[in-house]
Formats: structure tokens, sequence, C-alpha cells
């Protein structure tokens, strides 16, 4: 067993050691294909890095997300073939992750990226000769849809859901410590769902009201005009730098953040990305902000209700319920705007 790779940062370290202390042998070299690679420069949060809006602990990328998918799916399956499919379930992600799914108005499901993660991956040469020498056929690693562990339907619980509800927390919220990670790792186990598979769920109702808790503000974080402001904002920034060719689609999916980000401060566009980046207030407003940049979307809701032994925790814990019925029903919010004049229809 080796561990944990050195080139990841010291608090990313720490973070992800709690789902395992050490990386399999086999899944180490998958960790170095290109593809994977390429994820190190591309942020979970996507673009929340960027503006002052948020304060990130620290950068938390793709890369990092998908290894520590991947070590939570190991540790309750010691399955290889799910392990590396929860790894490269991402491989497709674009710059700046979910705001292209804003650029494609897909803010409900914020699924469009991902339809070309399997032609990635078929076509991965570095990961045909590994899936080769390990003896394990694409198909089994091409779609980690396929394994209950890995993800399945919202509400559930899953190592993906799991991995970023407690990233989010930690990281971008800032509401979740280590020691509460901790907590809620070691109180999870394998449960069965009301379809007869298999679901990461809870032995103890307190620890489960901890993660639902913690789920819901970070469902929170994602509902709030600040989020979705700052990933409309982003998303018409990078519209509007496609309509003047100074960037094409494919270079969402083949450059870092890094990259795209030294290619808006060359272009007419730096200081509408600037505003991005110094924005620290979003205001709301109850009627549309003419003239103003102004946004009112609904998003996804991402939400968890959660097993407890044999019961959903809504089920058991009066305010778990609450607190998801919170996220479930919760209303259009006002319209959001800020101080910068609408640049979206000066052509």
């Amino acid at each position: 067993m080796k561990q944990l790779t050195t080139n990841i940062d010291t608090p990313i370290l720490t973070y992800l050691s709690i789902f395992e202390e050490e990386i399999p042998e086999f899944l180490h070299d998958y960790l170095e294909i290109k593809e994977m690679k390429r994820l190190k420069g591309i942020g979970l949060f996507c673009g929340c890095d960027y503006t002052k809006l948020f304060n990130c602990r620290f950068f938390y990328s793709r890369f990092d997300h998908s290894l520590g998918v991947a070590l939570i799916i190991w540790h309750f399956t010691h399955d290889k073939k799910q392990t590396i499919a929860g790894l490269l379930h991402d491989v497709s992600s674009p710059v700046f992750s979910h705001v292209v799914d804003f650029l494609n108005n897909d803010h409900l499901t914020q699924e469009s990226t991902e339809k070309s993660n399997q032609e990635i991956l078929a076509n991965a040469q570095e990961l045909l000769v590994l899936l080769k020498r390990d003896q394990i056929l694409l198909e089994d690693v091409i779609d980690y849809k396929k394994y209950p562990v890995a993800d399945n339907e919202k509400p559930q619980l899953s190592a993906d859901r799991l991995e970023y509800m407690l990233s989010s927390g930690y990281i971008l919220g800032r509401h979740l410590t280590l020691g509460e990670i901790k907590t809620i790792y070691q109180d999870l186990t394998l449960l069965t769902d009301e379809q007869d598979q298999s679901e990461i769920g809870f032995q103890t109702l307190k620890t489960a009201e901890l993660f639902t808790h913690n789920a819901c503000l970070v469902a929170k974080i994602y509902l709030s005009n600040e989020d979705k402001l700052a990933l409309q904002l982003l998303a018409d920034i990078m519209k509007r730098m496609m309509q003047d060719h100074y960037v094409t689609m494919e270079d969402f999916y083949q450059l870092t953040e890094a990259e795209m980000i030294n290619i808006i401060e060359n272009s007419p566009y730096q200081p509408i990305y600037r505003c991005f980046q110094e924005l620290t207030k979003v205001k709301g407003s109850d009627k549309e902000m003419i003239g103003k940049y102004c946004v009112n979307i609904d998003v996804k809701k991402r939400y968890v209700d959660p097993l407890v032994n044999n019961q959903r925790i809504s089920q058991i814990s009066t305010k778990a319920k609450q607190w998801i019925d919170e996220i479930c029903f919760e209303q259009r919010t006002p319209y959001a705007y800020i101080d910068l004049e609408d640049f979206r229809n000066d052509h």
C-alpha cells in the first residue's frame, strides 16, 4: 500500500485521510493519466474560489473530489471496478464545472456537462492500457451510475453525494469541522434501501442528524442568491467570450481554470471578470432591476434523506424532516442583482 500521494497539499491530505489512510496500490497509476491530472486545475466549487462572495478554506479540485469518492467506495466495497469507476466519474468536468451547465441553460439538472464522460474514457489511451494490464473491462468502469454505492438517485446517500456534502461543508461553507467529519464517517455503514440495493447509511440517529443538518446548510448555499448570481455571471462572461471567438466550447473541456482565467484577463471582458472577483454582496429585489445585472433562476436542489438503520431520517426525526422540507419546498427567491450594468444584450 502507498501513502496518500505527497503532491497533495497537506490540508487536503488531512481531510482525505479520514476516508482511507492509504491509497490502494492498484489505484495509484490511475491517478497519473492525463485526464485525471487535468482535473487538478478544475475546482469543485464552480468558480466560487475566485470571488470574494465566498471564503473557501483552500482550493479543492475535481481531482481531490474524485479521489475522495474513490476512497469512500473502496472503504465500503473493496471492489476495484467500482472504485476505479468512482475515480473517473468527473473526467468530463469543464472549466468552472457547473458554470457550463448554466451556460447551457441546464440550471435544474446540471448534467449537460456529463454527456461526454464516457466518450472521453473510451478514448483515454493511458487508461485503456492500465485496464488491460489489470484485466478490467472498460464497460466495468465507464459508468459509475451502475453502482449504487457510488451513485444513486436523490435523496439517497452515495459516495459521490457524501463526499461533496462533506467537502462543501468543510471548505466552502466552513460550518463543518474535521472532527465532525470523522464522527460522521465512522458512524457510516452499508445498509439496504427500499429497492434492496446497497446504500451508505448511519448507525445512530444523533450522527445522522449532524450530517443531515450539514447537508441542508450546504444545500442552502447552492440555493442562495450569491451562488446563483456568481455562477450565472461567470457563465455569461464565458458565453460572450465564445460569441466573440476568444474561446470555444472545446476549450472548456481541454483547458484548466488558470489557463482560462489568463485568456479572460487578456480580453475585453477583464473588467467584468474583475467585478466578479471583487464581489462581496448580492442585493435582492421583488422585481427585475432593468439595466443592472439581475438574475432570477431556479436551480438544482441538493439534499439528502439518509437511511438510519432501516428508515429514512425524515421518518424518525422531526428536526431532520423540517430541515429537509425547507430545502424541498424552498420558494423561488426574489431577483438577485449587483450594481453592474447589464452587458448581456449590448451586441
